[in-house]
């Protein structure tokens, strides 16, 4: 199964029911502020531990957190439709009256900051939501017991 951001790493500690899990930096690292720098530039990530996870076992530690493409959809792409179906909508209800282009532009403009205020208020309603926190969602046998 493929994971969004997946890293792989090594548990190097155990304290109630965490893993910290140490991960090499990559270029997305600067951004995400999940992790913090260890030695030699590793960076150290606190996650939920499963059952039966121990110290020096490999893990695939995906990050959880939702898509951007909802956002991406609702600020860029709801606007302009809400512009364009204003100026049909106007095209049609005003047709015939000396000033049907000027008030067609204003439902258009209407529509516009309608979709746009639509938008804000979705962002801010997944803003306040608690953002998912990255979770190991494979762990590899460690090299000693995959010989046994």
């Amino acid at each position: 199964m493929a994971y969004r951001n997946a890293e792989t790493g090594t548990v190097v500690a155990m304290a109630e029911g965490k893993a910290t899990v140490e991960l090499n930096p990559n270029s997305g690292c600067k951004a995400c502020g999940l992790c913090t720098c260890g030695a030699g530039g590793k960076m150290l990530l606190q996650v939920e531990a499963p059952a039966g996870l121990s110290v020096g076992q490999a893990v695939l530690v995906a990050d959880a957190s939702p898509s951007a493409w909802l956002g991406s959809f609702v600020l860029f792409v709801l606007p302009p439709v809400g512009l364009v179906a204003g100026l049909m909508v106007g095209g049609r209800l005003f047709a015939g009256r000396p000033s049907a282009e000027a008030l067609s532009a204003a439902l258009g403009i209407a529509g516009l900051a309608l979709c746009f205020g639509v938008g804000v208020v979705v962002e801010r309603i997944f803003r306040r939501r608690p953002q998912p926190q990255p979770r190991i969602v494979q762990v590899h046998p460690l090299e000693s017991d995959e010989g046994s």
